[in-house]
């Protein structure tokens, strides 16, 4: 029994391989008498072919390096490849394939695949593909499994570098599955003089899928793209630079993206840098209400560098999407991480089951922002360990969720518009040394009902903490140096209104700025303040204004540790709940008069008048 292999070598059935003389019918003649197993081999030299069709299973296409395949024939329809095999295993490799015809649809030109391929077990490697209309390398439908396309290069391709499913067959059209693009080049894609489509490195409608290691860079639009992911993608240690160089806003411009439909999608240890204009974003996910049948989910976008991008670095768009993690990404200079929900805003446009963690989010042209907004019922989002300038998180009104932010690192505020909603802010750190706004940190009842616990509020430029209302659990937070601004109108907390419980709280300010530690302006019975804190340089320690001339003063426990009693200059009563025992700390003492709570056994408690001792 023979274990030969037959080479049917293309020149011996008629190819010429001039550049000028029509080889199309060696090819069919040539493949035609190969049986199964057999390898078509293409020796150097230029063939040109008019549409060539190949039907074979089990076909190796094999070609000398320097052995091209060109057509220069406008067909009378768009979507004719210059080469389309279909079959089952099928290898297609070291071949170069070229469009010189006419490339521009004013002028007559038709949309053109390079290598179009159909069938199941199919492997792609080292095929150079260039100058087509439409794709350089597309794959069927439904009737294409199992692609493997390694370290080719499609480039200056109408449409895009590498294009799958959804072809003008209605027999096929649909998605593939197993498509693996590993390695390889997908650069300059794009030919809007021919097309109003985005050009892409690749575009991928998929069962499954995996695109690893590749360029993809410098595309009309975007770099790797998938409109539809039914089971599962992974996109991994890409390098996308310089996509979208669509200047007139009229296209989604997109480093990396998967929109509309994706299942269990991993983008992760990707580059994504470079993209100057402003509609241009690092990496999109987000479901679409045009196609609301399966959505977004169970997304991981980790570990990626994306820089210097115009617009933002990373946008997760809502609808239909849930279980997002976005962990342990590097965003640099870009406007920062967006989580917002699609249009329409119905029940279905919001983003369920969302973490966001670990990530770096910087600017050094302005701010870079860490934005949440627009979240619906029964949401429940965790935001913690990021480092960002911002950070804001929206519900709509009348809608609720619950949300987790916690040990974070952030040069403003957070912001919160959460009515109804539970949550906690804990552990976070602000350093608001250059943050311009007015105040700093803002609890209101419209805003959520939780903790605000263990956080660092540094340099506020008005109070550290102001509460307009609702009831919060604000303890064990540090405090320093509030009002910066020096308009001796910041304290370290202020209540404006609400029934909060502020314990064990810790203010310091040393530079004689702060107006008071500890600010009452509305009475509200339920309000809790004891187990606090205050060093302060001035008298103002604590202060109530539930009406005129009712402000707090201290009385000097010990000069050596420099202790000072809380109580305040008009008749005592138990509004406020002071407990007996709590401490204040006066750096500079020059007055130590006012009231001292003696016991608070029963009623308001029993108060002595200090005035006149030391």
């Amino acid at each position: 029994m023979s274990n030969s292999v037959t080479i049917n070598n293309i020149k011996d059935y008629g190819a010429v391989g001039n550049g000028s003389t029509d080889d199309t019918a060696a090819f069919t003649k040539a493949v035609a008498s190969l049986p199964s197993g057999g390898i078509l081999y293409l020796p150097i030299g230029t063939y040109l072919v008019t549409n060539l069709v190949l039907v074979k299973n089990n076909l190796t296409i094999r070609a000398e390096k320097g052995a091209k395949i060109t057509s220069s024939i406008v067909p009378s329809a768009s979507d004719v490849a210059i080469m389309k095999i279909t079959g089952n295993n099928l290898v297609i490799s070291d071949l170069e394939i070229a469009y010189t015809g006419i490339a521009t649809a004013k002028l007559g030109g038709k949309a053109r695949n390079g290598l179009q391929v159909h069938g199941n077990n199919i492997y792609i490697e080292n095929v150079e593909v260039h100058n087509t209309t439409w794709a350089g390398i597309a794959t069927g439908g439904v009737d294409t499994s199992n692609v493997t396309i390694l370290n080719c290069n499609c480039h200056h391709n109408g449409m895009a570098g590498i294009s799958t499913g959804n072809t003008a067959d209605p027999k096929t059209s649909g998605y593939p599955t197993e498509i693996n693009v590993l390695g390889g080049s997908y650069n300059s894609n794009g030919n809007p003089s021919f097309n109003t489509f985005d050009g892409y490195g690749m575009t991928l409608d998929v069962i499954t899928a995996k695109v690893i290691g590749v360029t993809a860079n410098y595309n009309f639009g975007r770099g790797i793209d998938s409109h539809y992911c039914l089971k599962s993608l992974q996109i991994s240690n890409n390098y996308c630079e310089g996509n979208g160089l669509v200047t007139d806003g009229s296209k989604d411009t997109i480093g990396i993206q998967v929109t509309r439909t994706g299942r269990n999608v991993v983008i992760s240890n990707n580059v994504v840098k470079d993209m100057k204009y402003l509609e241009c974003v690092g990496i999109l996910v987000g479901g679409d209400a045009s196609y609301p049948t399966n959505g977004i989910g169970n997304v991981v976008i980790t570990g990626n560098s994306i820089e210097n991008i115009k617009n933002a670095g990373i946008f997760v768009r809502g609808y239909k999407t849930d279980r997002v993690v976005i962990t342990d990404n590097i965003l640099r200079d870009t406007l920062g991480l967006f989580v917002q929900p699609n249009t329409p805003a119905d029940a279905n446009a919001h983003i369920k089951n969302l973490l966001i963690s670990n990530n770096i989010n910087t600017n050094t042209g302005g701010d870079a922002y860490l934005q949440i907004g627009g979240q619906k019922n029964g949401d429940f989002i965790t935001v913690t360990g990021n480092i960002s300038d911002s950070l804001s998180l929206a519900f709509y009104t009348k809608h609720k969720g619950s949300f987790q932010i916690k040990d974070n690192k952030l040069l403003q505020p957070i912001t919160l518009n959460c009515p109804a909603s539970t949550g906690n802010v804990d552990g976070n750190l602000f350093e608001l040394l250059n943050y311009t706004g007015s105040t700093g940190m803002i609890l209101n009842e419209d805003y959520y009902k939780g903790s605000f616990r263990g956080n660092t509020i540094l340099n506020s430029p008005g109070s550290g903490i102001e509460i307009c209302n609702g009831t919060y659990d604000v303890a064990n937070n540090t405090i320093i140096n509030p009002s910066r601004s020096g308009s001796g109108r910041g304290n370290g907390i202020l209540v404006i209104d609400g029934t909060p419980k502020i314990t064990n709280n810790y203010i310091s300010c040393t530079d004689g700025k702060m107006a008071v530690g500890v600010r009452i302006d509305v009475y509200n019975r339920g309000l809790l303040i004891n187990g606090n804190t205050i060093e302060h340089s001035t008298d103002n320690t604590l202060g109530y204004r539930n009406t005129a001339g009712k402000i707090y003063a201290e009385y000097l426990v010990d000069p050596t540790m420099k202790q000072f009693q809380m109580g305040y200059t008009a008749a005592p009563t138990d509004k406020l709940g002071w407990k007996v025992g709590d401490l204040v700390y006066h750096k500079s003492p020059t007055t130590n008069v006012g009231w001292m709570c003696v016991s608070s056994a029963s009623g308001s408690g029993t108060w002595a008048n200090m005035t006149g001792k030391a």
